[in-house]
Formats: C-alpha cells, structure tokens, sequence
C-alpha cells in the first residue's frame, strides 16, 4: 500500500534533499506540506461530496476494495519523478478520492464531538513527531522493516475478519490501538525519509506518504474515542 513512499526506485540525478543547497531543501520542505495541506482538504471535500450525494454507499464496499488495490498497483506508477505534473496529480487526486471513501461513514456516523477531539489529538500526535525529527535530526530508516512487517499483519487481520463478521468492540479497540502506534511510528519514518531518500522534485509522492499517515491516524483515533464512548 505504501510502496510509492520510497526513493529507492527514484533516480539518484534527481538531487535528494540531504544533498541539496539549503534553500533548495527548504523550497522543497515548503512544497511538501503546502501540498499535504491542500491534500487534507481535498479528502475533507471529498468526503462531504461522497455523502452529500450518496455517492459513499453506492461505492461501499466494493468502491473501498477496487481502491485499496489501485493504492498498490496503479497509484505507485503515477507518482514518481520521471512521471509528468499531471499523471503525478492525477494519481495524488485519487488518493485523496480514495480517502474520501474510506472516511465516509465515520464521517456520517460519528457522534457529536468525536471528530473535532479526533482532529486535534491527530494534530498534537503529527506536529509533534515532525518537531522532533527535525529539531534532532535522527534517521528512522531503521524503522521501516518492522513498520510494514505490523502493517502487513494488520491487512492481514482485518481482512481475515472481515469476512468472519467484525472483531467486537475489545478487539476492535486493540486493533485500533495498534494502528496509532504504527502510523505514529510512520510519521518518524516518513518524516525522517523526506529529508534523506526524497528527490528535491518530489514533493507530491513525499505529501501523500504523510497524507496516509495522517489521515489513518485521524481514522484509528476517531475509532478509539468512539469505542470509549461505548
């Protein structure tokens, strides 16, 4: 699911951000997270616009699924460097349809409250994580092994049941748990590679590696609260 996020298919004549002048990486930096935040409004818009319209429940759960592989296969083709502005826009606009999707019925459903405590704790969890990679300036390469090896396990999980018809409220909780502890740990990682693995022109694939960990830690957070709640 996140195998666009990593520079090592990217060219090394691109200019990695480690080596380039401090103004360049900074221009670099600055494109990033302007683009992560025009992002970030492009799911809270599409999510609007997929219940609004109904939209959600038509594509749910098969529009999730088709998706979800799209995120695997497709997307990772679209976004890298040698790609053109408009594929790499393109792929980035269907992330963001996709967690349009996917954010539809906690959005709908979700009681009073809920989302604006979700928002602010995922805030609080992504600012200060980022502060901290960047004001000690450690890399946490080290971390991707067993962040994918828990990510996978994850999948795994929730797939297994889904088709045997939910975990129950406790194991819901637990696995909620456990996916806030592991796109926390992505942020480091994510944060830490942008500086060191990402080419200077790519801002977009470096803002939809931190899209998805902000958003799936807004989504398990959310879960969370609203498990407590019951």
């Amino acid at each position: 699911m996140r195998r666009f996020s990593e520079a090592m298919a990217w060219p090394r004549q691109g200019g990695f951000a480690i080596d380039a002048a401090l103004d360049e990486r900074l221009a670099f930096i600055r494109r990033t997270y302007a683009t992560l935040l025009i992002q970030l409004i492009g799911v809270a818009l599409s999510t609007s616009l997929m219940i609004k319209t109904g939209l959600a429940e038509k594509l749910w759960p098969g529009g999730l699924l088709i998706g979800f592989l799209g995120l695997i296969f497709i997307v990772p083709r679209l976004i890298v460097p040698t790609a053109s502005r408009g594929l790499q826009v393109g792929g980035a606009s269907l992330v963001v349809a996709f967690y349009g999707l996917m954010l539809s019925p906690l959005v709908k459903y979700a009681p009073p409250g809920v989302l604006m405590q979700a928002g602010i704790l995922t805030g609080c969890v992504f600012a200060g994580l980022t502060a901290y990679v960047f004001i000690t300036k450690k890399d946490f390469n080290f971390l991707g092994g067993m962040l994918y090896g828990v990510a996978f396990a994850l999948i795994g999980v929730g797939v297994i049941f889904f088709f045997l018809g939910g975990l129950g409220n406790t194991g819901g909780m637990i696995y909620s748990g456990v996916a806030v502890l592991l796109f926390s740990g992505f942020v480091l990682y994510d944060t830490s590679n942008i500086m060191k693995r990402y080419p200077t022109n790519a801002h977009i694939a470096a803002s939809i590696a931190l899209l998805i960990d902000v958003v799936n830690l807004f989504y398990f957070i959310a879960i969370l609260l609203m498990g407590n709640r019951n």
